[in-house]
């Protein structure tokens, strides 16, 4: 294992059961973001760097019983939490990384909430992302937050390894190079959003 993806994982480790404790996104903020994508009652949604599953309740008020949301995320510890929150019915847990993860499902939507600055290759992870996209399909990376507030907590002490967030005008040029056609960019003080459609 690569020695930021070891760093990385062991401080998701450590914080997985006080996380929720330390992060109150606005439900209403989340909402919104995911009101620009395009998620029906049989999505197959990947949601990147999952956590403690933060998204799966707002994910399930867009989706029906025969959707599927598959859980990646880096820290296994993060993983348990959210098995222990939202059981396994409509739901698949893995640990990887967004670098490395491999599959041979073909998803409708992947979803990067609140985790791109902890990758530790963000130009492989998302070529790799994109690769497991079918035709049509959307990749979001998005973030309840701003930019600068975003990028000053990481700077912060005890803070998880990240990397800056890059402007979404700049995100959005990278989609674009890997063939993406992008819908949507939101980048303010409190929100931050790029969709690509492959």
């Amino acid at each position: 294992m690569l020695g930021k993806e070891k760093q990385i994982r062991e401080a998701f480790n450590h914080l997985a059961r006080e996380w929720d404790r330390r992060l109150s996104p606005s439900p209403d903020k989340i909402r919104y973001l995911l009101s620009f994508l395009t998620i029906s009652s049989s999505s197959i949604i990947l949601d990147v760097g999952s956590g403690t599953g933060i998204l799966i309740p707002f994910l399930w008020e867009r989706m029906g019983p025969s959707g599927l949301i598959v859980e990646l995320d880096i820290a296994e510890e993060m993983l348990k939490v959210a098995r222990e929150r939202f059981g396994e019915k409509g739901i698949e847990y893995h640990r990887g990384s967004a670098e490395q993860y491999k599959s041979d499902r073909q998803y409708d939507l992947i979803v990067v909430y609140s985790s791109l600055p902890h990758f530790w290759d963000r130009s492989l992870a998302l070529r790799n992302l994109i690769s497991h996209l079918r035709e049509g399909g959307e990749l979001a990376v998005a973030h309840s937050e701003g930019r600068e507030i975003i990028n000053q907590r990481h700077r912060g002490d005890g803070a998880p390894p990240a990397f800056s967030l890059p402007p979404g005008e700049e995100l959005a040029q990278e989609l674009k190079k890997r063939g993406l056609e992008i819908t949507r960019v939101i980048d303010n003080q409190e929100l931050y959003l790029v969709v690509g459609r492959k």
